[in-house]
């Protein structure tokens, strides 16, 4: 029976915090160096080496060598996460490595969760049915971003199979401000921190409330009520005609309350 050559190398504690936009970590293999005393961190130095090749011609190589070694990030049964745990140094992975070739992979092993600072993370799945891309592109997919790094969360689709919209859902925890919207302009969005909600369709049409304030932007609006109370001093109206009922009331005017709260019906 054959045995594969890619195999468990040794456990390791990283060496340095991973730099958010790399998959690539200096980790110290403790079973490989079980003897070594110190702090674990990458340590580089420089090695010269002088002499004279076989036709008489001096030459000076110099090579860096480290007490860590680096290792990229394999997504072992996590395959849908398109982004590499954000591990800290004294954190625990384990290694490994195909044969004896001087490539090394790791996974986290999740004992020192702990140690975890900002980390930004994204999951994908494909939406994408053509054979001829082997790629996975986000621009195919369904995906989902958390990043405490820039303090936001991202919900995505696509439309890769047919989908008559892109929808995005959107939480900016710094900002205060979540919003949702499609990629032919219609949105909703509510800003926290300016107590501003405001919705949006693709032809233009607006309804906003920002604290005490409404505005309404549209080219129709139709009331079917049985009743309104209007408790205010006036309706100012630049409107050419009013009607109530099917009857015309009035053209460009001020419309005044007989006093304020009194039950009033509003022109439609």
């Amino acid at each position: 029976m054959q045995i594969s050559v890619f195999h468990f190398y040794s456990y390791g504690i990283v060496a340095e915090a991973k730099d958010r936009n790399s998959k690539v970590i200096h980790v110290f293999p403790t079973e490989v160096n079980p003897f070594f005393d110190g702090e674990v961190k990458a340590d580089r130095n420089l090695i010269k080496d002088e002499g004279v090749d076989a036709d008489g011609r001096p030459y000076v190589v110099e090579t860096e060598v480290d007490n860590v070694i680096e290792a990229t990030w394999l997504a072992l049964h996590n395959t849908n996460r398109r982004t590499a745990p954000d591990v800290q140094r004294g954190e625990y992975v384990l290694l490994y490595q195909t044969g004896d070739n001087d490539k090394y992979y790791w996974v986290s092993d999740g004992q020192k969760d702990g140690l975890r600072k900002l980390e930004s993370v994204v999951f994908a799945i494909s939406n994408n049915t053509d054979p001829s891309k082997t790629e996975l592109d986000l621009e195919d997919c369904y995906f989902f971003s958390w990043s405490t790094h820039d303090k936001m969360l991202v919900l995505r689709t696509s439309k890769t199979q047919g989908e008559p919209f892109i929808h995005t859902i959107s939480l900016d925890t710094a900002a205060g401000f979540f919003k949702i919207q499609d990629d032919v302009g219609t949105e909703f969005f509510i800003d926290h921190q300016n107590q501003h909600i405001r919705a949006q369709t693709a032809d233009g049409g607006v309804a906003e409330l920002k604290k005490r304030k409404f505005r309404l932007e549209v080219d129709d609006i139709d009331f079917k009520y049985k009743k309104m109370n209007w408790d205010g001093p006036a309706i100012t109206s630049n409107a050419t005609t009013f009607k109530e009922n099917g009857i015309e009331i009035g053209g460009k005017s001020k419309h005044t309350s007989t006093a304020p709260g009194t039950p009033t019906s509003v022109p439609v």
